[in-house]
């Protein structure tokens, strides 16, 4: 028990104190729950000072305390149906002669904070701290445009506490941790809200873009108190305090679960980060009759989802080579689920982060899921190593697979091959992407074979592949006749190919799809693509400085030269035609957005682009048409607040017909 209570106090000083989340929610949560568990078996252990009966630590700080008028109190949690069905039904059996309801919130992933509005004029604001004092942050919260200096409308009340959680948006958050030294980067927006806030001086705190949403109240010294919780958080929203919009009241337990759901579905799609929603008995009088612990309200809960973060262990560390030669290390993780997902790998991508992380093998990390996809390492606790058991990481001189010396790029942060051609790492990642479906589409050539081909040297370079033959595929194991046959046929399909797909095929850094386009659009002949000087290539929509340079590298290689010299004795390269002379897509920036069933996504974009337009990710100011497939995304929001216009497939079919 003493044990749990140090950790807890080391976790909580971090983020209460320091602004810095070292355990995942998900972890400090667990300790608190056992804890619990055993204060509960052994009651004669438990103290008034334990971290389970206090809302938290308060250190002291640059910033002086304030009092708040009603003690600020936490919240309670559950993280499943059973636990949260339990604690509505409980609710039903103690209120059985009275109707009630519950008001639904989302639980906004911030800092909390007490606003105190005397006669309509803010006051003071303060943290939360240890429930009881706050700090005091009123300088800081002037700045944000959010909370109103004064409240205008009618019944205003003499004295009223507000409070509700400050926060960033995850789009703020990224820009702000672009600007900062990467050893200073905040870990998310929370701890990002939270350092903002409770900066020394005030014109830091109004250069950050902080955001306040309501969602309770303390204190209130007025005539027209409204009877329920919903009524005030409207009324207070009425004075020009933000609320949320999702505040929502229900009854029954499956209207509150699939509230819960429709949330998380949505979760990944909103601009602010949340943990959970939060479940209060609407009505103030029930609220008053069931009262608190020391530490909760007996009439609300919080309804956490599942966790974006879970703590792991590295077991080892790997180096894998991609088709540029680009070294990626990759952490091997002890496996995790997150949101369903087994994780077992994570990747660090380059030298620098290794080093920003202070990573050693054995180490426990966080992990989240980047973008609810990408697994991503967020910080390593350090509170949980052992030194008698981390082991270095050791960067590698050499290829593991062709034993080529490495050299450093981008001052000395990302590792590359030298080996190019004969590595075989390398030229399998370089043959998967030439057979792509946006280079020459060659079908049946899947991993395996690839692997197996280069392994066996039937396939020294990317020219090769059109000297295969029936005999040499059936030689490979478990590769039947009829597949066999049918690779051959694809590849003797794909001998003929527009310009833009080669350009795409040969896989030169930085040359995606969309800017083959705007080359093969530009050049008209791979002959004059070839022989382009800087200053026309950086003449290109699209080419950069450093793509130039790596297309001009690449054409100037020896061995990039024979083999495209080779390749061409095999294959028909089109030249480029454009018919965009009178197309109303011509210099039109487009975006996409959904999925499409009635016309194939890269045909419509190759379509579009050869008809002049110019294809874009994001929607801004400057998109002219988003398509619009099956989708309601944030994309489609953002187009209709701009004007942009919007078609869908039959629209887009209609046009290009």
């Amino acid at each position: 028990m003493l044990e749990l209570k140090t950790k807890i106090l080391y976790y909580q000083n971090l983020y209460y104190n320091l602004n810095y989340s070292e355990v995942p929610d998900s972890e400090y949560d667990k300790l608190i729950k056992e804890l619990i568990y055993l204060e509960n078996k052994y009651p004669n252990y438990l103290d008034n000072n334990s971290p389970t009966q206090v809302v938290s630590s308060l250190k002291d700080s640059h910033f002086k305390k304030i009092k708040h008028l009603s003690s600020m109190l936490s919240l309670d949690n559950v993280f499943d149906e059973f636990k949260y069905v339990k604690f509505h039904q409980n609710l039903f059996v103690k209120f059985k002669d009275f109707n009630i309801n519950f008001c639904c919130e989302l639980k906004f992933d911030g800092l909390a904070v007490n606003l105190i509005y005397k006669k309509g004029i803010l006051s003071t604001a303060s943290t939360r701290g240890n429930g009881i004092y706050g700090e005091d942050i009123t300088d800081n919260a002037l700045t944000i445009r959010s909370i109103p200096k004064e409240l205008k409308g009618d019944n205003i009340p003499s004295l009223i506490e507000i409070r509700g959680e400050i926060f960033m948006m995850r789009d703020d958050f990224i820009n702000l941790n672009k600007d900062r030294n990467i050893n200073k980067k905040f870990s998310n927006p929370r701890n990002a809200a939270s350092g903002s806030l409770r900066q020394k001086d005030a014109l830091i705190t109004s250069k950050r873009k902080l955001y306040f949403i309501c969602h309770s109240y303390g204190i209130w010294h007025g005539d027209l108190i409204p009877f329920s919780h919903y009524d005030c958080l409207n009324k207070i929203h009425s004075w020009g305090i933000p609320i949320s919009n999702y505040n929502s009241v229900f009854q029954k337990t499956e209207e509150i679960l699939n509230f819960y759901y429709k949330i998380l579905n949505k979760r990944s799609l909103l601009k602010f980060d949340i943990d959970g929603i939060v479940i209060k008995l609407n009505k103030l009088k029930l609220q008053k009759k069931i009262g608190n612990t020391s530490k909760f309200p007996k009439w609300a809960i919080a309804f956490k989802f599942p966790a974006k973060e879970k703590l792991t262990q590295v077991k080892n560390v790997i180096f894998n080579v991609g088709r540029t030669g680009m070294i990626t290390p990759v952490a091997c993780l002890k496996p995790i689920y997150i949101s369903g997902v087994k994780i077992s790998y994570a990747s660090l991508h380059s030298i620098k982060e290794i080093q920003r992380l202070d990573l050693y093998i054995n180490d426990f990390v966080n992990i989240r899921r980047a973008g609810d996809v990408i697994p991503q390492i967020v910080n390593v606790v350090k509170s949980y190593r052992s030194n008698n058991n981390i082991i270095k990481i050791s960067i590698p001189k050499n290829c593991f697979f062709c034993g080529s010396k490495l050299f450093t790029l981008y001052k000395k942060s990302i590792l590359k091959c030298s080996g190019q051609l004969i590595c075989s790492a390398q030229l399998k990642k370089s043959i998967k992407h030439f057979v792509s479906k946006n280079a020459f589409n060659i079908l049946g050539l899947g991993e395996k074979i690839i692997n197996k081909l280069v392994d066996g040297r039937y396939i020294k370079d990317i020219a090769d592949l059109f000297y295969l033959n029936i005999d040499i595929l059936s030689s490979i194991y478990k590769i039947a006749s009829k597949n066999s046959s049918n690779i051959i046929n694809s590849i003797n399909k794909s001998r003929r190919i527009e310009l833009h797909k080669l350009i795409y095929a040969f896989g030169i850094h930085e040359v995606g799809d969309v800017l083959s386009f705007n080359l093969s659009k530009n050049f008209i002949s791979i002959s004059n693509f070839m022989a382009a000087d800087f200053d026309t290539l950086v003449s290109v929509r699209g080419v950069g400085k450093r793509t130039a340079n790596n297309i001009i590298n690449f054409f100037q290689s020896n061995k990039n030269i024979n083999v495209i010299n080779k390749l061409f004795k095999q294959i028909k390269v089109y030249d480029h035609k454009t018919n965009y002379k009178y197309s109303i897509f011509y210099n039109k920036s487009i975006v996409f957005s959904g999925l499409f069933y009635k016309i194939n996504r890269i045909l419509l974009k190759e379509k579009l682009i050869n008809l002049g337009a110019r294809i874009n990710s994001n929607v801004s100011y400057k998109t002219d048409f988003l398509i619009a497939g099956n989708s309601k995304s944030n994309k489609i929001i953002l187009a209709k607040k701009l004007n942009i216009k919007i078609l869908n497939e039959d629209e887009i079919i209609s046009f290009l017909d």
